[in-house]
């Protein structure tokens, strides 16, 4: 996933140059089609960077779990591993979502 992912960064990259062109304002077709496609990346990018950041919380709050030392505080940590671990999964259907085979 994460090779598709660069490819759509690098997709986003070359919408973004493509509308900044000013002849892509002369052909409204063309701009519709290409900002249509610029959200479509943003939408799916800014869902990896959430189950992303996601993950990075994950592993903070269990290492967090490890040193800690205070029980009250353990148990904040494992009461915010299972809502972090129900946002990841969530999330990673939202990802599977973005990829699946569109219907026609």
């Amino acid at each position: 996933m994460e090779r598709k992912i660069e490819e759509l960064k690098k997709r986003r990259e070359e919408q973004q140059g493509y509308l900044q062109d000013p002849n892509i304002s002369r052909d409204t077709e063309k701009l519709k089609s290409a900002a249509r496609e610029l959200s479509g990346l943003e939408a799916i990018l800014s869902d990896w960077e959430k189950q992303e950041r996601i993950q990075k919380s994950i592993a903070v709050t269990e290492r967090s779990l490890i040193e800690e030392t205070d029980e009250d505080l353990k148990t904040l940590a494992r009461e915010e591993l299972i809502s972090l671990h129900k946002e990841k999964e969530r999330f990673a259907t939202v990802m599977k979502n973005h990829f699946a085979p569109k219907d026609l």
